[in-house]
């Protein structure tokens, strides 16, 4: 069950689980379609402004090799335990009506739970993370390309590696360097002194200087109908195999994520 991940805020002793559909493991939420990240960032613009947020997973502490405030502070409390009691906010968003969570109050190992609500917060769109702490930031609307789907392109979405409680990957240099800053979410660029971190990216994307409109333009010109048929696996489906042909012509990402040489 290793790199099941829950993102945690230290400072208001909240947590959100997970109810959608990607976001649990480390390099499954690194693109901008991931739903949690989405749900994360409304949050960081106005609730969670300003916090520092750990996305912890089954790792815990142990494989941070450079030692900081926050991670001392972290062990002085025993934060490993300590982050089964925060309080549970993953109602507060529509998306989580009818599913389940885990309530770790009790001495049986958490049960089950449903959500109940509120249901009041709906994801926003946020195009800028930013560290208020080390004066960064992600634009995420010019990071490398992830993948496209039909009226939307899918770019890489880094904040939640760049947070985790761990400093070491032999894939990357940039995995927990935001971890204990304190962090925030904007549609507003940030002041000209932030550096733009937007050139960070996963292995398998690519760069481009092409923005969201320009490469929908290119990939949707001649596509086939999009259909939606249960039966038909989405990357098997006419339109995606046609519109990431068209991708790997652009930038030269193929449809199966393979940055092509």
């Amino acid at each position: 069950m290793s790199q099941c991940y829950e993102w945690t805020n230290f400072d208001k002793r909240e947590r959100l689980d997970n109810v959608w559909q990607c976001g649990l493991k480390l390099w499954e939420s690194d693109f901008t379609g991931c739903g949690q990240n989405n749900a994360v960032l409304t949050l960081l613009s106005g609730r969670w402004s300003g916090d520092r947020l750990v996305w912890f997973g089954c790792e815990g502490l142990g494989y941070i090799k450079n030692d900081t405030p926050f991670k001392d502070l972290l062990l002085s409390i025993d934060f490993e335990e300590e982050y089964y009691t925060y309080a549970d906010i993953t109602g507060l968003f529509p998306d989580a009506a009818g599913k389940l969570g885990v309530d770790w109050s009790g001495d049986d190992g958490g049960r089950d739970v449903l959500y109940t609500g509120p249901f009041d917060t709906e994801v926003q769109w946020l195009r800028y993370v930013v560290n208020l702490d080390k004066k960064q930031f992600i634009d995420r609307e010019r990071t490398a390309v992830h993948l496209v789907v039909p009226g939307e392109v899918w770019r890489d979405d880094l904040f939640p590696v760049l947070s985790v409680p761990f400093d070491w990957d032999p894939k990357t240099s940039y995995l927990g360097m935001w971890f204990g800053d304190r962090l925030t979410a904007t549609n507003v660029r940030p002041p000209e002194e932030y550096e733009d971190l937007s050139y960070l990216k996963s292995e398998r994307s690519v760069t481009t200087g092409l923005s969201n409109e320009e490469i929908l333009a290119y990939v949707s010109e001649g596509a086939p109908e999009v259909t939606e048929d249960p039966s038909t696996p989405y990357r098997d489906t006419a339109w995606y195999k046609y519109a990431n042909k068209r991708l790997d012509e652009l930038i030269g990402l193929d449809f199966s994520g393979v940055i092509v040489s």
